[in-house]
């Protein structure tokens, strides 16, 4: 089922190992897995391991483990923690550098935002504010790293909106205004769901 509740499910369960010898990197990635860090496992680069793991980020210059399970998908250690994150969770999920990346945000002042990577919804986010969804945008195109982008934006809330499209408009992001009269917002993670919802729903191009 292709809702935020499910998506955030389907991160938890991934088991994601990291090779670095940076502590405080370390630290800010088990504070961005919450509680998702009990599947997140610090590995020695050449010593041997009995882990099964989903993706394998990797410090430049490090050696992988040497696996008894076929070797995972590896992704770099970037600076970004979050984008280093992100990058390991679509590649996890066999959606790194998809073809198509589709981007739906629900405006409001906690706007939702879904990122759908060839059809498939790989992460949701609530923004804290207006100001919070270029960050986000801009740091999931660069983590996803998508042939093509596609934004599409809720039509309600114009104040909202306006201002949301004025500061992505630098990312020259492709962009369809979605009648939100179709969408299907639910209780619980409303403003995710929406997300998808428009994610989902074809648009007017801008």
């Amino acid at each position: 089922m292709d809702d935020a509740l499910s998506v955030m499910n389907m991160r938890r369960g991934v088991v994601l190992g990291i090779c670095t010898a940076d502590f405080s990197y370390l630290h800010d990635m088990v504070a961005l897995l919450g509680d998702a860090v009990d599947r997140f496992h610090i590995l020695e680069g050449g010593r041997r391991t009995d882990k099964e793991l989903d993706c394998l980020m990797l410090e430049e210059g490090t050696k992988a483990p040497i696996m008894r399970a076929p070797l995972p998908p590896m992704i770099d250690i970037l600076n970004d923690p979050w984008v280093t994150l992100e990058r390991a969770m679509a590649a996890a999920m066999g959606r790194l550098s998809p073809d198509h990346l589709i981007i739906g945000v629900d405006p409001g002042k906690r706007p939702g935002i879904a990122f759908l990577a060839d059809g498939k919804t790989i992460s949701t986010f609530q923004a804290s504010g207006l100001s919070e969804v270029y960050p986000i945008v801009s740091k999931g195109q660069r983590a996803y790293h998508a042939h093509h982008d596609l934004l599409r934006m809720g039509d309600g809330d114009p104040a909202s909106r306006d201002a949301i499209l004025g500061e992505l408009s630098p990312l020259g992001i492709a962009t369809e205004l979605v009648d939100e009269r179709f969408t299907t917002r639910g209780t619980k993670y409303r403003d995710e769901n929406a997300a998808i919802h428009i994610g989902r729903t074809l648009g007017r191009p801008l």
